[in-house]
C-alpha cells in the first residue's frame, strides 16, 4: 500500500498529522476542541483514501463519515 503514496502525498499527509496534534485553543475554544480534532483527523484520513485511490473505499470513508458525524452532532 505505501508504494502507491508518492513522497509528495506522504509529506501532505505527514503535514496534516503535524497540524492535527498540534492543535491548541484558548480558554474561550475550549469547546471547540473536539470539533478542530474531528476536523482535521477527518481531513487527514480523506487524503489518504484519495491518495490511495482506491474509489470504493474512499466513497465507504465518506459515507461512514457523514454518519458519525450526524451522530456525534446529536449525542
Amino acid at each position: 500500500m505505501a508504494s502507491r503514496i508518492s513522497d509528495e502525498q506522504l509529506r501532505i499527509l505527514e503535514g496534516f498529522y503535524q497540524k492535527g496534534i498540534s492543535i491548541k485553543v484558548d480558554r474561550e475554544q475550549r469547546g471547540r476542541l473536539q470539533d478542530l480534532t474531528w476536523s482535521a483527523t477527518a481531513i487527514f484520513h480523506l487524503s489518504f483514501f484519495l491518495f490511495w485511490g482506491n474509489k470504493r473505499l474512499t466513497e465507504i470513508y465518506r459515507h461512514l463519515n457523514a454518519h458519525m458525524q450526524i451522530a456525534r452532532l446529536i449525542a
